[in-house]
Protein backbone atom coordinates (compact mmCIF):
# COMPACT_ATOMS: atom_id res chain seq x y z
CA UNK A 1 0.00 0.00 0.00
CA UNK A 2 1.12 3.49 -1.13
CA UNK A 3 1.58 6.69 1.51
CA UNK A 4 -1.42 8.73 0.96
CA UNK A 5 -0.51 12.14 2.00
CA UNK A 6 -3.73 13.48 1.60
CA UNK A 7 -5.18 10.59 3.92
CA UNK A 8 -2.10 11.44 6.46
CA UNK A 9 -2.70 14.95 6.42
CA UNK A 10 -6.57 14.28 6.90
CA UNK A 11 -5.98 11.65 10.07
CA UNK A 12 -3.56 13.77 12.08
CA UNK A 13 -6.29 17.28 11.50
CA UNK A 14 -8.94 14.94 12.86
CA UNK A 15 -7.58 13.14 15.64
CA UNK A 16 -4.62 15.81 17.03
CA UNK A 17 -7.69 18.18 18.71
CA UNK A 18 -8.39 14.92 20.72
CA UNK A 19 -4.86 14.05 21.38
CA UNK A 20 -4.04 17.55 22.81
CA UNK A 21 -7.15 17.68 24.95
CA UNK A 22 -5.98 14.35 26.84
CA UNK A 23 -2.41 16.03 27.14
CA UNK A 24 -3.88 19.18 28.61
CA UNK A 25 -5.34 17.16 30.85
CA UNK A 26 -2.32 15.08 32.01
CA UNK A 27 -0.90 18.29 32.43
CA UNK A 28 -3.13 19.40 34.99
CA UNK A 29 -2.84 16.27 36.90
CA UNK A 30 0.83 16.90 37.08
CA UNK A 31 1.21 20.36 37.76
CA UNK A 32 4.34 20.06 40.03
CA UNK A 33 6.36 17.43 37.12
CA UNK A 34 4.93 19.33 33.82
CA UNK A 35 5.38 22.98 33.37
CA UNK A 36 3.36 22.79 29.68
CA UNK A 37 2.66 21.63 26.33
CA UNK A 38 3.54 23.14 23.13
CA UNK A 39 3.25 22.00 19.19
CA UNK A 40 0.49 21.38 17.12
CA UNK A 41 -0.78 18.08 15.12
CA UNK A 42 1.04 15.47 15.28
CA UNK A 43 4.82 17.19 16.94
CA UNK A 44 4.31 17.94 20.26
CA UNK A 45 7.04 18.90 23.01
CA UNK A 46 5.57 18.07 26.85
CA UNK A 47 8.09 20.86 28.79
CA UNK A 48 8.81 19.16 32.11
CA UNK A 49 9.34 21.78 35.41
CA UNK A 50 13.41 21.98 35.64
CA UNK A 51 13.52 19.50 38.94
CA UNK A 52 12.25 17.03 36.20
CA UNK A 53 14.33 14.87 33.95
CA UNK A 54 13.46 14.47 30.41
CA UNK A 55 16.02 11.81 30.20
CA UNK A 56 14.89 9.78 32.76
CA UNK A 57 11.08 10.39 32.16
CA UNK A 58 12.05 9.03 28.23
CA UNK A 59 13.79 5.92 29.78
CA UNK A 60 10.30 5.21 31.84
CA UNK A 61 8.54 5.72 28.76
CA UNK A 62 10.54 3.13 26.74
CA UNK A 63 10.60 0.86 29.45
CA UNK A 64 6.89 0.95 29.37
CA UNK A 65 6.70 1.10 25.13
CA UNK A 66 6.18 4.60 24.06
CA UNK A 67 9.64 6.35 22.41
CA UNK A 68 9.80 9.20 23.00
CA UNK A 69 13.22 11.87 22.14
CA UNK A 70 14.61 14.05 24.96
CA UNK A 71 14.91 17.76 23.51
CA UNK A 72 16.45 20.68 24.41
CA UNK A 73 15.42 22.82 27.64
CA UNK A 74 13.90 20.27 29.48
CA UNK A 75 11.29 19.20 26.86
CA UNK A 76 9.63 15.79 25.69
CA UNK A 77 9.11 15.33 22.35
CA UNK A 78 6.42 13.61 21.10
CA UNK A 79 5.99 12.70 17.50
CA UNK A 80 3.77 10.01 16.12
CA UNK A 81 3.33 8.57 13.17
CA UNK A 82 1.09 10.06 10.91
CA UNK A 83 -1.41 6.76 11.22
CA UNK A 84 -1.35 6.86 14.90
CA UNK A 85 -5.12 6.14 15.22
CA UNK A 86 -6.62 7.44 18.19
CA UNK A 87 -6.64 4.68 20.82
CA UNK A 88 -2.93 4.63 19.85
CA UNK A 89 -2.80 8.40 20.87
CA UNK A 90 -4.35 7.75 24.08
CA UNK A 91 -2.79 4.68 24.87
CA UNK A 92 0.52 7.40 25.10
CA UNK A 93 -1.10 9.34 26.89
CA UNK A 94 -1.97 6.57 29.47
CA UNK A 95 1.90 5.56 29.16
CA UNK A 96 2.54 9.03 30.08
CA UNK A 97 0.15 9.15 33.16
CA UNK A 98 1.63 5.54 34.38
CA UNK A 99 5.30 7.48 34.14
CA UNK A 100 4.40 10.37 35.63
CA UNK A 101 2.41 9.09 38.38
CA UNK A 102 5.45 6.71 39.46
CA UNK A 103 7.39 10.21 39.61
CA UNK A 104 5.20 11.37 42.44
CA UNK A 105 5.33 8.24 44.54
Amino acid sequence: MAFNGKVAIENVAGNSPQWHAELQKLAENYPELIAGIRGAGYMVGLALKPEVHNLKITADAQEKGLLTVPAACNVIRLLPALIATTPQLSKSVAILDEVFSEQNS
